[in-house]
């Protein structure tokens, strides 16, 4: 199997684990009544959504220089503080008492789709590093 072939495999297995939160956690916060579910899920759905553009920038980034894949963390770091923020402000105006319920959504899903992140970054590393046999 060739290095290209490799990292796209990985690249797809990260995403579908990332598309596993989502699903499980809208099903279960939906359960919840009134608009806590709701905005708890809206906010699972922005971090997930943050989460794939994460995954794809990384990817991108890691064919080219760490400084690049820093510059990558980087910028994706900001569009999620913009997109935190936004929802925050959003959900203030448009559904008053649910704002802890979308900023709690947001981290658990942020938070595991970090770990996701991280273990594709190791190994895609892992999978690049020439092997020496």
């Amino acid at each position: 199997m060739t290095q290209e072939a490799t990292q796209n495999g990985l690249w797809r297995a990260a995403n579908v684990r990332l598309t596993l939160v989502l699903a499980l956690a809208v099903l279960a916060l939906l359960w919840l009544k009134g608009g806590v579910g709701v905005s708890a899920a809206i906010g699972v759905v922005l971090a997930v959504a943050t989460g794939y553009v994460a995954l794809w920038k990384k990817r991108q980034s890691f064919r080219e220089t760490t400084q690049a894949a820093m510059g990558a963390v980087l910028g994706v770091f900001f569009v999620r503080l913009v997109v935190l923020l936004a929802g925050v402000v959003v959900m203030e105006r448009w559904d008053e008492g649910h704002t802890i319920a979308f900023v709690g959504g947001f981290f658990v899903a942020f938070l595991t789709a970090q770990f996701i992140e991280v273990k594709y970054l190791v190994a895609a590393a892992k999978a690049a590093a020439p092997r020496s046999e």
